[in-house]
């Protein structure tokens, strides 16, 4: 095994906007629309599992928790007929 070494990059921005490109898999945080930082390779997945970790940890909101799997479950469940349906025909 390689052993590779550990870093952590801390940045600071005054008013950060996040967004997220679902065809690149990339978050980005840029400054006032200005400078970014974009993280590759972080999926949609991981971009879920973070927003159903900060509704239960960090707002402590179940029906909200709950509210998003439901949504995210109707939307799997579109995105499969869909796909289907474009099999099929």
């Amino acid at each position: 095994m390689t052993l590779r070494s550990e870093t952590t990059v801390e940045y600071y921005f005054k008013e950060p906007y996040l967004f997220f490109c679902k065809h690149h898999d990339m978050l980005g945080i840029s400054e006032a629309h200005g400078d970014s930082v974009q993280l590759n390779g972080i999926s949609s997945k991981n971009i879920n599992d973070f927003i159903k970790t900060y509704f239960d940890i960090v707002l402590e909101d179940q029906p909200m928790l709950e509210y998003f799997k439901e949504r995210l479950d109707k939307a799997e469940e579109a995105a499969r007929r869909e796909l289907y349906e474009e099999e099929v025909s």
